[in-house]
């Protein structure tokens, strides 16, 4: 059978667990946070403080490798996740964003002779979010 022509089923298995804490005390919901009061230093208002964190992993299938579909040296056959963040909700309508992440790989680099992990990944990333 000609390579282009090659087939396999292959099951590769993801998974991940996040959460949340809202720190001043707001409930938190799939639409955001609403702030108690809005952010206001003079008055004393902060508006609201929510931690959040996110760990999962991510397996793939050997057969891919043996069967040609990926190689080794380009394509990490693991990886593990995690991220922390804290999410700034000025008032309803705004919200900064600060987070953390960090995956670690299996696989993925180095070279035919010598494979070896493709080096750990580290972000910060921030972000400003708007919506009315």
């Amino acid at each position: 059978m000609a390579l282009d022509q090659q087939r396999a089923r292959l099951s590769h298995s993801a998974w991940q667990v996040s959460g949340s804490l809202v720190l001043t005390g707001e409930e938190a919901s799939f639409k955001g946070v609403k702030p108690k009061a809005a952010f206001d230093p003079v008055a004393g208002d902060w508006g609201a403080l929510e931690l959040v964190g996110r760990y999962g992993e991510l397996d793939i299938d050997q057969q891919a490798f043996d069967g040609g579909f990926a190689d080794p040296v380009k394509s990490a056959s693991a990886a593990s996740a995690w991220g922390l963040g804290l999410n700034w909700y000025l008032n309803r309508h705004a919200k900064l964003v600060f987070d953390y992440d960090e995956t670690a790989f299996v696989g993925g680099g180095g070279s035919k002779a010598a494979p070896a992990d493709r080096p750990t990944e580290r972000v910060v990333l921030s972000r400003v979010q708007l919506s009315y």
